[in-house]
C-alpha cells in the first residue's frame, strides 16, 4: 500500500511541516503588523522633505553624545554649531563650522527623552538626472500615536527652526517639485541694495500692507495675491532688491527661470500651486514667452496668463517678475490684476544714490566735496559696475576714482521711438 511506503510517509511529513511553518510564518506577520498598529508609532521621512536635514542633523548630535547604538558605520555631514545668524561674519562662521556623524543607512537604537526608539535608514540607487541618492528614515517607538514622537518631532522642528533663522532658503523648479537649493544662506541686508531713494523702502511697505490684508481679500472674495514687476538693464540690483526684500520679511524664495526648456505648461501649473510656505515666487525671463523671441520655450502666453490668475490660479502668493527688455512683454501680462506694481530699476541717476553706495563702502565720514567727487562719475553706470570697483579697491577710495573715471557708460539707451513703446506698454 502507498502508505506502507516510506518515502511517500516521509514526503507528506515534510509537507505538513511546511504548511504548518507557512501557516505559522503568515500568523507571525499578521500579529506583528496588529502589534504594530496598536501599540507601536512610526515616523517616516523622506529626502525630498525640507525638514530631512534637520532630522539627519539632529540623530547625529544624539549620535555624538554617545546616545545612540551606531556601530562603526557613519555618514559625514557638514554642519554649524552654535546659533546661526545672517549677522555672523565668515571668520565667527569658520570657528563655528564642525562636521557631524550621521548613523548610516541601516538598523539603530537611540534612547532620547526616557524613551527607547528604532531608527532604520534606508538608502536606494542614485537619482540619474542628480546623481543624489534617495533616502527614507523611519523612527519608530512604543505606544499608539505616542506622546515622546510628538515630542521628538516638535524637538526637531524647534532646532531646524533655530538653526536657520534669519537665513534665506532659495529653492529651484526640479523635475516635478521645488529642490532647496544648497544651505540657506545669508540674506542681503535691505540697506545693501542701494536704488533710488525711496524704493526699497516703498516696495517693502506694500509688500508689508499685502500681507497684513489677508481677511479684508477673504470678506470681499478677492483673490489674495500679488504682483510685481522690476524692471530695467542688467547688473541694477533687481534680483538683489528681491532677496533682500524676502529677507526682510522672513521668507524663502522659489526661483523659476522660463528660458528653462524642461519647463511646460503643466508642471508651471503644478509648481505654482505647490510653494513651499512663506516664499516668494520669482520669475525670471518672462519675455522669453513672446512669440518670436529668439529664446526656445516650451512655456506658452497663455499657460502662464492662467497659472497667474486664470482658473487653476492658487492663493497667498507673492510672485516678483524681472525683465531687461519691458518693451517685449504682452499687454496681457502686465495688466492689473497680474501685476499690480511696476518699478523701474536702472542705471545710476542721481548723485544721492551714488553717494550712499560710497558711504556703504568707505564710511560716511569722508568729506561731501570728495563723495559728490565720485558720484559725479557714477552716474550712467550701472550699480553692478560700481560695486565691482569698490571690490577691486576696497581700501583705497583714490584708486576707486581714478578706475572709475576709465570706465565708460554703458550703450544701453534706447532710442526715443523705442523708448515710447515700451512706456505704452507698461501702462497698457
Amino acid at each position: 500500500m502507498i502508505s506502507d511506503n516510506p518515502y511517500f510517509t516521509a514526503g507528506f511529513g515534510l509537507l505538513g511541516v511546511g504548511a504548518v511553518l507557512a501557516s505559522a510564518r503568515t500568523g507571525a506577520i499578521r500579529l506583528f503588523a496588529i502589534v504594530q498598529r496598536r501599540y507601536l508609532t512610526t515616523l517616516e521621512i523622506h529626502s525630498r522633505d525640507p525638514s530631512y536635514p534637520w532630522v539627519t542633523t539632529f540623530l547625529g548630535k544624539l549620535n555624538e553624545a554617545g546616545a545612540m547604538s551606531s556601530g562603526s558605520h557613519f555618514t559625514l555631514t557638514a554642519a554649524q554649531i552654535g546659533k546661526q545668524s545672517a549677522q555672523l561674519t565668515q571668520a565667527t562662521q569658520a570657528k563655528n563650522e564642525k562636521y557631524i556623524l550621521t548613523p548610516a543607512p541601516g538598523i539603530h537604537y537611540f534612547k532620547w527623552s526616557d524613551t527607547w526608539f528604532k531608527m532604520e535608514r534606508n538608502r536606494e540607487k542614485s537619482n540619474v538626472l542628480t546623481g543624489e541618492p534617495y533616502e527614507t528614515i523611519s523612527l519608530t517607538c512604543i505606544g499608539h500615536r505616542s506622546p515622546a514622537m510628538t515630542r521628538f518631532i516638535d524637538a526637531v522642528m524647534d532646532e531646524g527652526r533655530r538653526s536657520e533663522k534669519g537665513l534665506l532658503p532659495v529653492y529651484t523648479a526640479f523635475a516635478s517639485d521645488w529642490r532647496q537649493f544648497g544651505p540657506p544662506r545669508r540674506p542681503r541686508l535691505l540697506n545693501s541694495v542701494v536704488l533710488k531713494e525711496g524704493q526699497m523702502e516703498s516696495l517693502l511697505k506694500d509688500m508689508q500692507t499685502f500681507l497684513a490684508m489677508g481677511d479684508w481679500y477673504a470678506d470681499r472674495g478677492i483673490p489674495y495675491r500679488r504682483g510685481y514687476l522690476l524692471h530695467g538693464p542688467p547688473g541694477c540690483g533687481k534680483s538683489s532688491a528681491i532677496q533682500a526684500l524676502a529677507g526682510s520679511l522672513g521668507y524663502g524664495l522659489a526661483v523659476m527661470s522660463l528660458s528653462d526648456k524642461s519647463l511646460s505648461d503643466d508642471r508651471i501649473a503644478y509648481l505654482f500651486n505647490n510653494l513651499p510656505p512663506k516664499t516668494l515666487l520669482l520669475l525670471e525671463d518672462i519675455d522669453c514667452v513672446v512669440p518670436k523671441r529668439s529664446v526656445e520655450t516650451n512655456v506658452t502666453l497663455s499657460g502662464l496668463l492662467n497659472v497667474i490668475d486664470g482658473a487653476v490660479a492658487g492663493e497667498e502668493r507673492i510672485i516678483f517678475m524681472t525683465t531687461n527688455h519691458p518693451e517685449h512683454l504682452d499687454p496681457a501680462l502686465v495688466r492689473p490684476g497680474r501685476i499690480d506694481v511696476k518699478v523701474e530699476i536702472g542705471m545710476i541717476g542721481e548723485e544721492e544714490q551714488a553717494m550712499r553706495m560710497y558711504q556703504r563702502f568707505y564710511g560716511a565720514e569722508s568729506s561731501k566735496s570728495k563723495q559728490k567727487e565720485f558720484a559725479k562719475h557714477c552716474i550712467g553706470l550701472s550699480p553692478a559696475q560700481v560695486q565691482g570697483v569698490f571690490i577691486n579697491y576696497p581700501d583705497d577710495p583714490l584708486q576707486a576714482l581714478e578706475c572709475l573715471k576709465s570706465l565708460r557708460v554703458p550703450c544701453y539707451h534706447q532710442g526715443e521711438d523705442q523708448e515710447n513703446t515700451r512706456r505704452k506698454g507698461l501702462q497698457a
